[in-house]
Order: C-alpha cells, then structure tokens, then sequence
C-alpha cells in the first residue's frame, strides 16, 4: 500500500463526505477499498484504489462520459487539491485506519456494499436505478448505502417495489388537476 494509494482514498473521502459525520466517511473508504478488493475492472476500476477512484464510464449512444466518483470529473486537476487541513487531517486518519482494518469480520460485513448516493444531489434517474437495482443497507448523513441483491426474494421485491422517484413527471397540469379532484 504505498502514498499514492493512499492519497487517492483520503482525496475521495475528503471529497465525497467531508463535511458527513465521520461514520459516514468510513462507510465512503469502505466503498472504495470494497470496489478495490472486488477486482471488477468493467464495473468499479480494476484492483488498485487509484483505479477505482477515478474510473469512468464512456457510452456508445452519444452520453458524455461519467464517473464513478463525481468530483474526479467535476474538479479541474488543480481544484483536487483538499483545501482544509484539518477535514484533510481527518479524512488521511480515516483512509489510513480503513486501509489498515484487521478485523476479517468486518470486512466480510462490508465486502458487498459497493454503492452509495446522495438522493438530495443525485439526478431522478440515477436515483430511480439504485432503488430499482440495489437493496439499500442504510443511511449516515446525507449518502445511502447499497448493495447488490443477492436472494431471488431481494431480486423480486426489488421488481415489484413502488419507487416514487421512478414516476415519469406530469407534464399536463390538467390530469394533475384531475387527480386532486378524485
């Protein structure tokens, strides 16, 4: 595990969840260091942290990449640069003790949670596809974690669940208004 690594997991929880409780910051490091252990090169970057921080995503239908992480896009290289020192300080502490995590257990606990959101900051329709697509495993702060589902239960209420967020807009003010009538 060498500075480089290292950099880059304190850069993305500095960046993702600097300003979340620091429960929240490690569930971010955790993400990351389970995309890293995942090796999933397609999906999450490969199988060095660096990788899966700044992975992303091009599409072939015309769709401007995306990333994985929205700051490594968002920020002009010289903007990746954590200007506070002291939420810097703590997410350096959080990433180091997240990389150094002995416990087998808890690692095992968080191995498929690969995923998180902010539902304030995230668009409609990625919203509508975490709640389509992954089982939630909880909240800290403003980010939601989530998982794949596993069981074919998982997979099945996750079909049939009624998602607001996946409602098409109304763009008729009139059927809107006929709704309220009813």
């Amino acid at each position: 595990f060498d500075r480089r690594e290292l950099e880059c997991l304190t850069k993305n929880v500095y960046f993702e969840a600097r300003d979340e409780p620091e429960e929240g910051q490690r569930r971010v490091a955790d993400v990351t260091l389970a995309r890293e252990r995942a090796h999933r090169w397609r999906e999450f970057g490969g199988p060095t942290i660096c990788g899966v921080v700044y992975k992303t995503t091009s599409h072939t239908n015309g769709r401007k990449p995306t990333a994985q992480f929205s700051w490594t896009m968002q920020l002009s290289t010289m903007d990746q640069v954590p200007k506070d020192p002291v939420k810097r300080a703590l997410a350096q502490r959080i990433a180091q003790e997240a990389r150094d995590e002995k416990d087998h257990l808890r690692l095992e606990r968080i191995a498929r949670i690969t995923w998180y959101m902010n539902p304030q900051t995230s668009d409609r329709s990625n919203v509508c596809w975490f709640r389509k697509t992954l089982v939630s495993v909880g909240r800290v702060g403003r980010h939601e974690f989530f998982r794949r589902p596993v069981t074919n239960v998982e997979k099945m209420a996750l079909r049939t669940a009624w998602v607001p967020e996946c409602k098409p807009p109304e763009k008729d003010k009139d059927v809107k208004k006929q709704r309220e009538k009813k």
